[in-house]
């Protein structure tokens, strides 16, 4: 039929397709060539987002062992939801054993905290040695229930200086933690050291269609290739919904 199309708007006088025969001809071949890449794909495709989404929920039933608490967990003694002051004076119990340096970047600068002084910063914090980083995310003051909270820690992000694949750090953090709840480093097919600990856990739409720790809906530990990260993003949400709005500016004009 195909072949009766083509001679059927051939021209025998001129020996060649009219422009309007050939626009048809290449109309019906594009579409014919969609149509069987989408039916390939449909043939090849891995499962759908809704099988995913069964995978997820077939995991919690059978490894409801490996959903962990991770705000028990801490980073060099410091825990999620520790105040400011507590987090400091870990960093200066370190800086008097190690002899690093505290460091407040809170607006992007580098600024070195003098020994002995006690800043005040507006949302981070850092202590570097010559071998590791923590950085603390620091929420603002919030008020909850007619009571008002200083400012908290919701994020711990430990860095090993010039860390090499390879050389440890995925055991260490097993040893510490117990046996994570998702390993991908098992499937990746890249040279990476990846395990999340998680107090819930997701699909991840946007990409893999993979299990992966759910941060919306409790807090998560994950190391990645020498990045250590404690993180609590449902806390840091409710200090911004209950936060203590500024006082009212007392100027005149």
């Amino acid at each position: 039929m195909k072949i009766k199309y083509y001679l059927d708007n051939y021209s025998l006088k001129t020996g060649y397709w009219t422009m309007k025969s050939f626009l048809e001809i290449k109309t019906r071949l594009a579409i014919q060539m969609l149509l069987l890449a989408i039916i390939s794909a449909s043939a090849t495709a891995g499962p759908s987002g809704q099988d995913r989404l069964s995978d997820a929920d077939q995991f919690k039933e059978e490894n409801p062992n490996k959903l962990v608490d991770v705000k028990d967990f801490d980073i060099s003694g410091i825990k999620l939801q520790m105040t400011f002051k507590e987090v400091f004076s870990i960093f200066k119990n370190l800086q008097k054993k190690e002899g690093g340096s505290i460091i407040d970047d809170s607006d992007g600068s580098f600024d070195i905290v003098p020994i002995g002084s006690e800043p005040v910063p507006h949302r981070h914090l850092s202590y570097l040695s010559n071998q590791y980083r923590i950085g603390i995310h620091i929420s603002e003051p919030y008020q909850y229930n007619g009571k008002q909270f200083d400012k908290r820690i919701y994020e711990i992000k430990y860095t090993i200086q010039n860390y090499k694949i390879g050389s440890g750090g995925k055991e260490i953090v097993i040893k510490k933690y117990g046996p994570p709840t998702l390993d991908h480093s098992k499937t990746d097919i890249t040279n990476t050291e990846y395990i999340e600990y998680c107090q819930n856990i997701k699909i991840d739409r946007l990409f893999s269609y993979s299990l992966i720790c759910n941060s919306d809906k409790g807090a998560y530990l994950d190391f990645s290739d020498g990045v250590l990260i404690l993180r609590d993003a449902v806390f840091e949400k409710f200090t911004k919904e209950h936060s203590i709005p500024p006082p009212p500016l007392d100027i005149k004009f």
